[in-house]
């Protein structure tokens, strides 16, 4: 199954470029993943149990497990927009896989009242093998932060660090999990710095 979280990834997806399998969403029966080489997302499969979907007339057992294929992003942003906002029961959240072939995957939606089928062309080629980028290694300092306040401080950054003048953002993280991260860059002789406080577990 796939919901809005697994899908809403298409936007770390690559843009065009020479590498056509960056353009979608690696959808495995276990995650969904996307990349444009700098950025890596990957989210879990939904919780919810595939056997409680509803059965749906003339189409088959949604598939558990099958062969991993690569869905377009545009494609991805059809099927967020065909899925049920509110619907009646919060398994219907969710998209399923009817079927796949090396050309084509059959994902479907329903609300109970109507039926959809979205019939999209995979992309064909190998996806990177992110698996082993995905293994943490060496030694980390876990610090919890509002998502919303770190988008805060990146949206300032990125004003006042224009194209022409980029030079990146510094961020350093502390040893200690109850210090704050901070944020350093410098634009025309301006130095900018900012701190993030975490959030108590």
């Amino acid at each position: 199954m796939l919901n809005k979280n697994n899908l809403i990834i298409k936007n770390f997806c690559a843009k065009g470029g020479i590498r056509p399998e960056l353009n979608g969403i690696f959808i495995e029966p276990k995650r969904t993943t996307a990349t444009d080489s700098f950025i890596l997302m990957s989210v879990s499969k939904p919780k919810a149990n595939i056997t409680d979907y509803p059965k749906v007339p003339d189409k088959p057992t949604p598939l558990e497990n099958f062969k991993p294929f690569i869905l377009p992003a545009t494609d991805a942003e059809i099927i967020l927009k065909t899925l049920p906002k509110k619907p009646t029961l919060p398994i219907l959240e969710n998209a399923v896989i009817y079927k796949t072939t090396p050309e084509m995957a059959e994902i479907g939606i329903t609300d109970l009242q109507s039926n959809q089928t979205i019939t999209p062309r995979v992309i064909q080629g190998e996806y990177p093998a992110y698996q082993d980028i995905m293994v943490e290694r060496g030694s980390f300092t876990e610090i919890k932060v509002n998502p919303e306040l770190l988008q805060k401080i990146s949206k300032f950054f990125t004003q006042f660090l224009d194209k022409e003048t980029f030079k990146g953002l510094i961020m350093k993280v502390p040893k200690e999990p109850d210090k704050p991260i901070r944020f350093y860059a410098k634009k025309d002789g301006q130095t900018a710095e900012a701190l993030l406080m975490p959030l108590k577990s």
